[in-house]
């Protein structure tokens, strides 16, 4: 990587295109081209971890979570969906925002996907 093609923060360079690498992400997912979504947003949540952006690693998690679920892989849904959980409301970032319902709504809907249904009525009550 060349400075002129990448953009400095906190004294290192980055490829300036990589914020685009969640909508890139997405679009390669609807077209069916799930190999690079997942080397797509998998890079982001390197790039994420790496910058310390817990943000960016649960948009990732929750992105991912979806695709999982989408595929009836539940367990790593599960797994994702606890991972966004974890960085929002244990690590203390965002206990109150709008995204911990959607992640405990999400949690429930595995668990009814998996006939689990206690374990939903926990999750979503």
């Amino acid at each position: 990587m060349t400075p002129g093609s990448c953009t400095r923060l906190r004294g290192r360079y980055y490829r300036t295109h990589f914020p685009t690498r969640g909508v890139n992400s997405r679009a390669q997912w609807r077209l069916n081209k799930r190999k690079d979504a997942r080397d797509h947003l998998n890079e982001a949540v390197s790039f994420a971890i790496q910058m310390n952006s817990w943000h960016m690693h649960a948009h990732c998690n929750l992105l991912l979570g979806t695709w999982a679920r989408e595929e009836g892989d539940y367990t790593k849904a599960k797994s994702h969906y606890n991972a966004v959980w974890h960085l929002m409301v244990d690590d203390g970032n965002m206990p109150t925002h709008a995204t911990t319902a959607a992640i405990l709504y999400k949690l429930g809907c595995v668990a009814c996907d998996e006939k689990e249904y206690d374990e939903a009525l926990s999750v979503i009550i």
